[in-house]
């Protein structure tokens, strides 16, 4: 196999025209072809990553956390991204600006496809919330969804960098705008016909479209959210049953992570042994398969 020789500035790369790019072969192994020296951080060029400069705080570390991404929901600022089967964005088209954008939906405008509350840490039956007890652990049962469409949080537009943290000692405020994906393509069809009907205008066309006809239309800023939200939602689409024991997985942490679902607390699996993803502790899991 030829050697390849690396290139480790990716500033030289972006600032190169593409045909300079290409390696041709020389001799045993390949030779670049030369490249601008570009030494200046890359992070203070006025030109950004496609898909890469997104501007939203994710705030990992509040997904498993219902109280907040309920309270993220509810939210008057919460925007929303709808994929449809296929992957394909919801946008709206101006043809008098000759643009198009991705259609950020406010939550009034999808309540009616994405079931009642709770929306995340459900219970065993519609419109309970399952608590988990202070100092308790429940990891399947982390901002659980366990009914109605696939729903993705994606983080938070901040308003300043100086924005305080949610939590629960500020009652989960959010000086920001949430943003959220929304997976609709199991809803009804007309349901999706008449809310793009209504929202279309004599200028502004509101459709489901391709991707990758559409996603070189965005500012930069929003194709790296159209990246996260898309990339997110084939994730969720793709994996249905538990890797470990076969069963149905549902929704964690607001769409980030997969549960088993024999393992809530009121599922009924017999005689069947717990299911592996349940368990961290390797000798845990070593004595449960031995003695099954």
């Amino acid at each position: 196999m030829p050697e390849v020789t690396k290139v480790l500035s990716r500033n030289a790369i972006r600032h190169q025209p593409l045909a300079q790019l290409f390696l041709l072969p020389h001799g045993r192994g390949v030779r670049p072809l030369p490249l601008r020296e570009d030494t200046s951080n890359f992070r203070s060029c006025s030109q950004h990553h496609f898909l890469g400069n997104n501007p939203l705080n994710r705030l990992s570390f509040l997904r498993d956390h219902a109280a907040f991404v309920n309270a993220a929901a509810a939210h008057q600022e919460a925007k929303w991204v709808l994929f449809r089967t296929g992957g394909q964005p919801l946008v709206k088209t101006s043809h008098a600006q000759r643009t198009t954008h991705l259609a950020l939906l406010p939550t009034s405008a999808i309540a009616h496809l994405i079931g009642p509350a709770p929306l995340f840490g459900q219970g065993q039956n519609e419109g309970e919330a399952f608590e988990i007890p202070a100092g308790e652990k429940v990891a399947a049962m982390e901002s659980a969804r366990l009914r109605g469409p696939t729903i993705i949080f994606l983080g938070v537009l901040e308003k300043t960098s100086e924005d305080a943290i949610p939590s629960k000692d500020n009652e989960w405020r959010i000086d920001g705008a949430p943003y959220f994906a929304l997976d609709v393509q199991h809803v009804e069809q007309s349901l999706l016909d008449s809310l793009t009907k209504d929202l279309t205008t004599d200028d502004l066309e509101v459709e489901f479209v391709d991707p990758f006809a559409t996603m070189g239309d965005f500012e930069p800023s929003e194709a790296a959210i159209f990246a996260e939200g898309r990339s997110m939602w084939d994730w969720n689409s793709r994996r249905r049953f538990c890797a470990a024991c076969g069963e149905r997985v549902h929704s964690l942490w607001a769409g980030w992570k997969l549960g088993c679902s024999s393992l809530v607390p009121w599922a009924n699996n017999g005689d069947k042994p717990p299911c592996p993803s349940g368990y961290v502790d390797c000798k845990q899991l070593v004595s449960i398969c031995v003695h099954s």
